[in-house]
């Protein structure tokens, strides 16, 4: 099938070579200006289909930049509210609403889950979030009940595209950064002296 479109094209471009380049001697002015013209009129054919394939580039560069910022994106992590709360906070950091979560949470020590959680909720909208409950939450005593989180499930877009979750955070790495920023802010804390 595609060749016999090649075929047509091609016995397509030598009528219309045919029937624009008269024929008649090289030093007629008619004949080099004709020759000239369809030369012209190949050169602008060929960057007119150039431009055409560079543009349907460009714009499926742009739809898929525009799918990409506009992706909702939903982010689980630990942290901390008021002074010594540690919560797991699910967040959607994206530009687009997440929807039809469900997720999976096991509280695990010493590779024995300790607790369970499910989180389902219809819709998250962009920069929405909830504080879920840990077994433990006060930050002094989280790593003697629980030192990891396992997060597995889904989330979808507003079109139905499915987003997979799986996460494991570690409560320990999680702990020593807290505490590593804090001695870090009394360092840089300047005396009013």
């Amino acid at each position: 099938m595609k060749n016999m479109h090649v075929e047509s094209f091609v016995k397509c471009s030598r009528a219309w070579i045919t029937f624009q380049v008269p024929t008649g001697s090289v030093g007629d002015p008619t004949f080099v200006i004709a020759v000239v013209t369809a030369l012209v009129t190949v050169v602008l054919a060929i960057a007119t289909v150039y431009q055409a394939y560079e543009s349907g580039k460009t714009v499926k560069e742009m739809k898929a930049t525009r799918e990409a910022e506009y992706t909702p994106r939903l982010r689980v992590f630990l942290d901390i509210v008021q002074t010594t709360v540690v919560v797991l906070r699910v967040a959607n950091i994206g530009r687009a609403p997440c929807l039809d979560i469900d997720l999976m949470i096991k509280f695990e020590k010493d590779a024995k889950t300790v607790d369970t959680s499910r989180f389902r909720r219809d819709s998250m909208l962009p920069s929405d979030f909830v504080d879920l409950l840990l077994p433990e939450m006060d930050f002094g005593q989280i790593t003697k009940k629980i030192d990891s989180v396992k997060i597995i499930g889904e989330y979808k877009d507003g079109h139905g595209k499915s987003f997979p979750v799986n996460k494991d955070i570690s409560v320990a790495e999680f702990v020593g950064t807290v505490k590593s920023a804090k001695l870090a802010n009394i360092r840089n804390v300047k005396s009013p002296i």
